[in-house]
């Protein structure tokens, strides 16, 4: 009960006795899990993003007035409490990211201010410099 079985190489036959051999003395797969990123690297990239050059010029649209009023309140709680700030910004962060995203991008072509940002990023900076050791 010796079959073949058919491979890319006609030449060169894998038989049943060989894939068993192959099977019985292969490791474990170990597939690489992507993580979630934790608060402080989502913080990091989001100042990553905001660090870049910006043209000055701009304003700010109606629709922009919710992200404004969140970071006015997130600036408040962080104020208010100073050791879940990372905490406050992340969820900041992972609620506005597509307001942020838009923001970023508009002021990127000097559609926008980077008022609101550059207060995002000096927030995000000094907390993380206080984490961090």
């Amino acid at each position: 009960m010796n079959t073949t079985a058919e491979t890319t190489h006609r030449t060169t036959p894998i038989t049943t006795r060989t894939l068993r051999r192959l099977t019985a003395t292969a490791g474990p797969f170990r597939a690489t899990v992507d993580t979630a990123p934790t608060p402080l690297d989502r913080l990091r990239a989001t100042l990553d993003l905001i660090g870049q050059e910006d043209w000055p010029g701009g304003d700010y649209h109606p629709a922009d007035a919710d992200v404004i009023n969140a970071w006015d309140a997130t600036r408040a709680e962080v104020a208010r409490d100073p050791d879940a700030a990372i905490d406050h910004l992340d969820t900041f962060v992972r609620t506005h990211q597509g307001d942020l995203r838009d923001l970023m991008i508009r002021a990127r072509y000097g559609q926008a201010p980077t008022r609101l940002l550059t207060q995002v990023a000096t927030t995000i900076t000094a907390e993380l410099a206080r984490r961090t050791p």
